[in-house]
């Protein structure tokens, strides 16, 4: 067939694009986080973890080596 023969498929294709309504800084005011709490346990809990799995797998494949 020709290039342009009259029965050819056409495609649109259509964006839409939504932007973010701008945020009244007065209405919601930022609450500072506060960083006095470092004492707390819960990053050390992923380090024990962490180094107890390394652990295992280091004792799990010195037994199958022996």
């Amino acid at each position: 067939p020709e290039a342009h023969d009259g029965d050819d498929l056409q495609l649109h294709l259509v964006h839409q694009i939504i932007l973010p309504e701008p945020v009244n800084e007065t209405e919601n005011p930022v609450v500072p986080v506060s960083t006095d709490n470092e004492s707390s346990g819960l990053p050390s809990i992923g380090l024990v973890a962490v180094l107890s799995v390394v652990m295992i797998a280091a004792f799990t494949v010195q037994r199958k080596q022996q």
